[in-house]
């Protein structure tokens, strides 16, 4: 029978327990996305607070696109010493720290910066159109995963994930409303899928075959002529065969803007792809409560549960937890944590 707060190994990485602190959008860190002082001390709470790993906010793996100042990054060699700083300060504290690395595509910054995108069209969200990427862009786009993820491993993180989820650009590819392409990367979803698969496989290649490399992925964008559940399956499979060490499933719909308050609503695609794939797979969405959470882990193929926003309430909830206060988690789902200064629960908001 697997325990929620029990030790659990995720590849070749052993966590304290099967509790993640999911990827938010943190707006945190110094212009050209080293950390600040203000960043390492918020990861280090989550650390003292017993969470299994933190997986960071998302990292960008290009300077352009960025979009906001406050937006984390690993583009550039000199930015490793500076995150040695943070994930030294995680694992002083008994934390395991996951580097998410994304390129925000149409989701980031503005159209006469000449964003990248599968296809030439608008995104849905900010009307931005991207400039359609040659065959040798997106090899290039490749590479520089692959560069941060082996800053990343020389950071100091214990793993990386590929954020292939939300609508940005690993996201987009999957989706045929984005990705309108005759090439080799576009029309069916083994050609949509392949930016994906061999961004995988030069990431792997980078860090070695011993280094936890997750992926995040939508069970669905929700939205019409984009990405279902086919294409996530057949996505989790591929990686899976490949040697995935974890796929942590999400869903398109951004359910903190939305006010959807539904528990654990990506619970049953998870559970499909978990019998689908021998890797572990990593449910998030509205996790709230620890027997619910733990009746998952048993009554599913799922292997561990995230959260992010629970955790700006409570850093502290997996040690809480853990003292024996069963207590969900009292984060009320509001999604008024996001403000211009960075991410905050309400709750504990300077007046």
């Amino acid at each position: 029978m697997k325990k929620l707060l029990e030790p659990a190994a995720l590849g070749q990485l052993t966590l304290r327990n099967r509790l993640i602190r999911a990827a938010i959008w943190e707006n945190m860190a110094a212009a050209g996305g080293a950390p600040t002082e203000k960043m390492i001390q918020f990861y280090q709470e989550l650390a003292e607070g017993g969470v299994g790993l933190i997986i960071t906010g998302y990292m960008t793996v290009h300077q352009e696109g960025r979009m906001d100042q406050g937006i984390s990054g690993l583009h550039d060699d000199s930015l490793i010493p500076e995150y040695r700083r943070l994930t030294d300060a995680v694992h002083a504290h008994g934390g395991r720290i996951a580097a998410q690395l994304v390129y925000l595509g149409s989701l980031g910054g503005s159209s006469d910066q000449g964003v990248w995108g599968m296809s030439a069209v608008a995104s849905r969200r900010t009307g931005i159109t991207p400039t359609e990427m040659s065959a040798e862009e997106i090899q290039q786009l490749e590479r520089m995963f692959a560069s941060a993820a082996r800053r990343a491993r020389e950071a100091g993180f214990d793993a990386v994930e590929l954020h292939a989820a939300h609508g940005y650009l690993l996201s987009q590819s999957l989706s045929p409303y984005y990705n309108r392409r005759t090439d080799e990367y576009g029309g069916s979803v083994e050609k949509r899928a392949r930016l994906l698969l061999e961004t995988f496989e030069k990431v792997r290649s980078a860090v070695g075959s011993d280094f936890p490399l997750l992926v995040k992925i939508n069970c669905s964008d929700f939205a019409e002529g984009e990405a279902g559940f086919e294409e996530c399956m057949y996505a989790c499979r591929e990686l899976s065969r490949r040697g995935a060490d974890g796929l942590e499933i999400s869903g398109g719909d951004r359910v903190w803007s939305t006010g959807n308050r539904t528990e654990s609503l990506y619970a049953d695609y998870a559970a499909e792809v978990a019998r689908a794939v021998s890797t572990p797979v990593i449910l998030v969405g509205n996790n709230r409560s620890p027997e619910k959470m733990e009746r998952l882990l048993n009554e599913t193929g799922i292997s561990f549960l995230s959260m992010a926003r629970p955790f700006l309430r409570e850093p502290d909830l997996a040690a809480r937890w853990q003292s024996g206060d069963l207590a969900p988690s009292r984060c009320v789902s509001c999604g008024r944590c996001y403000s211009p200064q960075g991410v905050v629960c309400i709750f504990r908001r300077k007046r």
